[in-house]
């Protein structure tokens, strides 16, 4: 109801606190909309993927057949860093519903960030198609890495457009742009 703002104002905060309530008294579907909407928010007051990943993985627990949670467990691994854990996951979904479009895509999604990161690389660079043979290339990348580990440890927040500019200042000297 207040995720979505049918019949009341749209309020992620609001809508987390019900789910919270509804998912502490064993609600899957409850737990699954925290675990989707703690993952995904914009806001960084809600936003947690560690905690999405703990209450996915709950939800997963209740109903292990229920591709819909395994898709929303994958998400929050993805959000929270294990990019493999993600595509395996997502795996888990898609053999459910082999047919899924949007499961087939974030797999794509999860795999590919796994080939290109491997435990380094943050999956916020992922999506970029560089050639990493080149050292200045990969100076770059694994500095970024750098500065999203820091700036994550000090917010508990991953979103790579609260990088401040101290650490953007800091990744450009380290790639000695």
């Amino acid at each position: 109801m207040y995720a979505h703002g049918r019949g009341v104002p749209r309020s992620e905060t609001e809508a987390a606190t019900w789910y919270r309530k509804a998912a502490d008294q064993g609600d899957a579907p409850a737990m699954n909309n925290l675990a989707v909407l703690l993952a995904t928010s914009n806001d960084p007051k809600i936003r947690n993927p560690k905690e999405a990943v703990s209450v996915a993985e709950k939800a997963v627990e209740v109903q292990p057949e229920n591709a819909s949670y395994l898709d929303t467990l994958a998400t929050a691994y993805f959000e929270a860093g294990p990019t493999d854990k993600a595509a395996e996951t997502e795996q888990r979904a898609l053999t459910l519903k082999p047919d899924d479009p949007s499961y087939k895509k974030a797999l794509e999604k999860y795999e590919a960030a796994s080939r290109h990161t491997g435990t380094l690389i943050p999956k916020s660079v992922a999506h970029l198609r560089l050639r990493r043979t080149d050292p200045h290339v990969r100076l770059l990348i694994l500095g970024g890495a750098l500065c999203l580990q820091v700036h994550r440890q000090r917010t508990g927040f991953t979103s790579p457009a609260s990088i401040t500019s101290e650490n953007a200042m800091t990744l450009r000297a380290l790639a000695g742009l």
